[in-house]
């Protein structure tokens, strides 16, 4: 008989399309996508049907920064975190047998380090407002006894065609097909960990299939910067960027890289994809 895993939130997103597709060739398992439309995040009586020892991994997103711009820290904690903190309460409660959530990497640990490693023992200390609902709502879930918490890089979406890129990579890999103007913030020399949406969908088919428990980072231990990304798809595409650098975000961290030895000595993770190989796999196609 197989068990129930509920994947919330993410029906329609980069990580939910990468998880329905690999999902199909997993057995024990019954898996029901449901998108934000299918439930309401602070109505109990909305929740989908759960039952104990279902499985749920939480993939709803903290609309950031779209939905936010103009909000106070105050107005986007009332919006967005407070109703899916009490979702995450009645989890942590409920006898689940597996409770997953779709952490952050750089936007959690902050700036609180001089260009570190972040290791999950690290302080936190993030800087705006969806870096902290983050942090809030992990602490929600690890009441769980089942919890498992990704603290995930920069995702990049394998399907180059996709109809709305999401992301630095895929975005600015569409935008240089069509000539359009990159706007930098802060510096080109900007580094961050860059993950593929169907690597993340399998480390989370590794830990609902495990027993242990508690935060991993999800990335692949390595830094990449802007200016050797964008050298990549001007390779790829043989169109030069038109690049535009402006002020820094003040929301946003300038480097990160997590250090991800735990999520392959407890959950036996191995990143397949890599960001820059998958870019020059992209020459010859319109992306347009």
């Amino acid at each position: 008989m197989k068990t129930n895993c509920w994947i919330l939130g993410g029906a329609k997103g980069t990580v939910g399309k990468a998880l329905f597709k690999l999902s199909r060739d997993v057995p024990n398992w019954n898996f029901h996508f449901l998108s934000r439309d299918d439930f309401h995040l602070g109505v109990s009586e909305e929740y989908p049907d759960f039952s104990p020892g279902d499985a749920v991994i939480d993939l709803i997103p903290g609309d950031f920064p779209a939905d936010s711009v103009g909000m106070t820290d105050d107005e986007y904690h009332q919006r967005f975190t407070e109703p899916h903190a009490q979702l995450l309460k009645y989890l942590a409660n409920f006898k689940l047998g597996r409770l997953i959530y779709f952490s952050s990497g750089g936007t959690v640990y902050g700036l609180n380090h001089d260009r570190p490693i972040w290791k999950e023992t690290d302080s936190v200390q993030p800087i705006s407002a969806y870096g902290q609902s983050k942090v809030l709502l992990e602490t929600e879930v690890a009441h769980s006894p089942e919890h498992v918490i990704f603290r995930v890089g920069n995702i990049f979406d394998t399907d180059a065609l996709v109809l709305r890129p999401k992301g630095v990579c895929n975005k600015f890999l569409r935008m240089v097909a069509r000539d359009e103007e990159l706007t930098i913030f802060g510096s080109l020399e900007n580094s961050k960990e860059y993950i593929s949406n169907e690597d993340v969908a399998r480390a989370i088919l590794l830990a609902l299939n495990s027993k242990v428990t508690g935060i991993f980072n999800l990335g692949t231990g390595v830094p990449f910067s802007l200016d050797k990304m964008i050298a990549s798809i001007e390779s790829a595409l043989e169109k030069k960027a038109k690049v535009n650098v402006t002020a820094a975000n003040a929301n946003d961290v300038s480097w990160f890289c997590l250090d991800v030895s735990k999520a392959r000595d407890q959950l036996g993770f191995k990143p397949q994809d890599d960001l820059f190989q998958w870019i020059a796999s992209q020459k010859g196609k319109d992306l347009t």
